[in-house]
């Protein structure tokens, strides 16, 4: 039996559930169940029964049953109890049948339609705010439009009393006791539309980030600084082998284009003082690479002994003219740098690189340097194309020991970590003090070695904010009301009434509804948090190739991406927020700042996760393929799979190239060795072949195109599609060959 009642307090204030909602609000019943001190009943032959006895057994029965609702499915609507506009009354509103849960894991049943007089539910509302008294008509509120919440709250109610039989007892009771408790339930209207705050698991992470701009910057530096430890790592290696540092050929070609570089440079400053327009963050980043590769080239040059000097130039007449060129130039791309560097680039770290760049270019690329000064360490990075010295060094430091801070002060407040030896780690990690004036090259490989244990850390601990926010807490109920949702009244009129403001109960028929099968999800997460090894991202770079001769100078050049394009990670800069995007922020409680710091941290981690991608794919690879195996059952291809010919189940491109590159050489051959004849007979066999590989490559395509419907998306089939083409051409070849024999050519 289900009774309607009308409310007149709301159930918000009825104390937290638990320790016992009190009243009707359903949770106090369950107090024992809340505390996991579940007592069940026991009966034997010959027991005195009591009242107590009885109850004690109601009591675990509807105890467990709210437990199991609130701590499985939640509170929310599970299914039906839609609101809809009342076409006979411009003040109704129309309640499907439905089922819900509250907080307290109370089941609400509402088994037939109700109609609801929206007067009655405003002047319950009133009657609440003005501590139940009625000061008013319910439409006498003239503001206009205003949207109120429609809550659906459990009730219950004694009915069917029964006088107790006589016991005796003078002090017994003898009025009439209820048999039954009624489960019903109640509606009411609410000034808010916004429902019950709830911590998900997005809010968890935030939580774990902390400062939002804290955050962007420590990750930021991380990114940034993990860039510049690579080269470090790649340059110091070159060093401890003790290869020359050369003037190459490639280094000429790298000089003669120096000029254009630098007066791309000098365009830039020129438009941004003339207009005040800033180039483009990337394109300027673009060109710092090109000005550090260029004045590493020619403080190359300036290293040569000046019989080498000579020889060069000697060799190449017009590379003396591009020197001259580059020299005349180079003033006006270090005032570039400095000029546009602070202004255009983002992260503060590589700002300062762009501007150390041009300190180190006007001390090693500009002539007049004493042939001692390339002995130096930082001369010898920037000839590398690193140019960190002293003053870059030392900013690299200060970053360092704020990164490292900043871990520290999360993991000693955080009580979720799962690496319990992460604090200590970061703790141990040397960086170095930032006031030491010379950075050699021992220190040097002290502050790559901390950068990158550092970052480790960080995306370890970042990790861990992730996975521990996987794991869903025990939810809390403060109000035991279920928003159904929002009404909009205007002079007692309903307007417009949205039913998605409430909050669904996820039972596994509404996921059957809503979602497909998307469970193989968790076996990713599951190699993510628990197999996936950070440190595979940040592995060191392998050692550069040994020194190739060209000519008589050995080639000894950057061959890595240059930082500062490696490192660019966009952001949403403040000053360009319009008015629109502005209107959009002020909603979520957000200002343009915080939505530069926003993209700050997300571009920098997506740039730190993507570095490496090949090694986390290779990690996640099992779980990968077996998400990949359920999908093809699940669309019928593996039966399609099984039935293909031998061949189509083992693409293997490498056997598919040595097969083609075989055959290639053995009809290669016999035409050199053989006399006409013999060339004829070989051209005989290659033909056949030829014939037999076109003829099973295009069972393979004919295959292939039965299954192109449904596996067309899939990464591997796009690259094997890319590598059959490859292999049709050379088979094109082939065939070319063969055709050459029969002629006899």
């Amino acid at each position: 039996m289900n009774v309607m009642t009308s409310t007149k307090s709301s159930p918000s204030s009825s104390g937290s559930c638990g320790c016992g909602c009190g009243g009707s609000g359903g949770c106090a019943t369950t107090g024992s169940a809340l505390t996991g001190a579940f007592t069940r009943p026991r009966f034997f032959a010959g027991q005195l029964l009591t009242q107590e006895d009885l109850e004690a057994l109601v009591d675990y029965v509807v105890g467990k049953n709210r437990l199991h609702n609130r701590y499985l499915f939640g509170d929310g609507v599970v299914c039906g109890l839609q609101l809809s506009c009342d076409p006979c009354d411009p003040a109704g509103i129309n309640v499907a049948p439905g089922f819900a849960l509250d907080c307290c894991g109370n089941d609400i049943l509402v088994q037939c339609a109700q109609q609801l007089d929206v007067k009655a539910l405003l002047r319950d509302l009133r009657a609440r705010q003005a501590a139940g008294y009625q000061c008013g008509g319910p439409c006498d509120d003239k503001r206009g439009p205003r949207s109120y919440g429609l809550y659906l709250t459990y009730r219950e109610t004694p009915v069917d009393p029964v006088a107790p039989y006589a016991s005796g007892d003078p002090c017994g009771s003898q009025q009439c006791q209820p048999t039954r408790i009624a489960e019903g339930y109640s509606f009411e209207l609410r000034c808010d539309c916004q429902g019950t705050a709830r911590t998900d698991v997005f809010k968890r992470i935030l939580a774990c980030v902390g400062d939002i701009r804290a955050a962007a910057s420590a990750v930021a530096k991380a990114q940034s600084n993990q860039v510049v430890a690579y080269r470090m790592q790649d340059s110091l290696a070159t060093l401890r082998r003790g290869t020359p540092v050369a003037f190459t050929t490639q280094d000429a070609a790298t000089v003669k284009a120096a000029p254009e570089t630098f007066s791309k440079l000098r365009v830039m400053t020129a438009a941004a003082e003339k207009s005040g327009s800033l180039p483009q963050e990337q394109t300027f980043r673009t060109e710092v690479d090109s000005f550090q590769s260029a004045t590493a080239a020619m403080a190359r040059f300036r290293a040569l002994d000046p019989a080498a000097q000579k020889k060069v130039l000697s060799g190449d007449p017009a590379l003396a003219k591009a020197l001259d060129a580059a020299d005349a130039g180079l003033g006006d791309g270090v005032a570039a740098l400095r000029s546009l560097a602070p202004r255009t680039i983002f992260d503060p770290t590589m700002a300062a690189m762009a501007d150390h760049s041009a300190t180190m270019a006007e001390k090693y690329a500009a002539p007049g340097a004493p042939a001692a000064a390339y002995d130096r360490t930082e001369a010898k990075m920037m000839m590398l194309g690193t140019p960190v010295g002293n003053d870059q060094a030392a900013l690299m430091k200060q970053d360092a020991l704020i990164l490292k801070n900043w871990l520290l002060d999360r993991l000693e407040g955080s009580c979720t970590v799962t690496s319990c030896t992460l604090y200590d780690e970061v703790l141990a990690i040397r960086i170095g003090d930032p006031a030491a004036d010379v950075a050699d090259e021992a220190q040097l490989e002290v502050l790559s070695q901390a950068v990158r244990k550092l970052t480790i850390a960080l995306v370890r601990y970042f990790i861990d904010c992730v996975c521990a926010a996987l794991n869903p807490p025990c939810p809390d109920c403060t109000d035991t009301s279920v928003l159904l949702g929002c009404v909009e009244v205007d002079d007692c009129r309903v307007l417009d009434l949205c039913n998605l403001s409430r909050r669904f109960v996820l039972t596994p028929q509404a996921m059957r509804y809503w979602l497909p099968p998307l469970g193989w999800i968790g076996d990713l997460f599951e190699k993510l948090c628990c197999e996936f090894d950070p440190a595979q991202l940040f592995g060191r770079h392998s050692e550069p190739p040994a020194e190739a001769e060209v000519g008589e100078f050995s080639v000894v050049g950057p061959s890595k991406p240059m930082m500062m394009r490696a490192s660019y990670a966009p952001v949403m800069r403040a000053a360009a927020v319009e008015d629109t995007e502005a209107s959009l922020l002020s909603k979520l409680n957000l200002t343009a700042k915080d939505a530069e710091n926003v993209t700050a941290l997300a571009s920098n981690m997506a740039r730190l996760a993507m570095r490496s991608g090949e090694e986390a794919l290779t990690a996640l690879k099992p779980g990968a393929q077996a998400a990949l195996s359920r999908i093809s059952t699940g669309l019928g291809l593996e039966r399609e799979v099984k039935a293909a010919p031998a061949g189509i189940q083992s693409l293997d491109e490498s056997k598919l190239r040595e097969m083609v590159a075989s055959q290639l050489g053995d009809a290669l051959a016999s035409e050199r060795a053989a006399s006409e004849a013999a060339a004829k007979e070989a051209a005989a066999k290659a033909e056949a072949a030829t014939n037999a590989l076109v003829t099973e490559t295009l069972t393979k395509q004919l295959t292939a195109n039965r299954l192109a419907g449904s596996v067309e998306a899939v990464p591997l089939v796009k690259r094997l599609s890319a590598d059959n083409a490859k292999l049709a051409a050379e088979l094109k070849a082939l065939k070319a060959t063969v055709a050459e024999l029969k002629k006899g050519r």
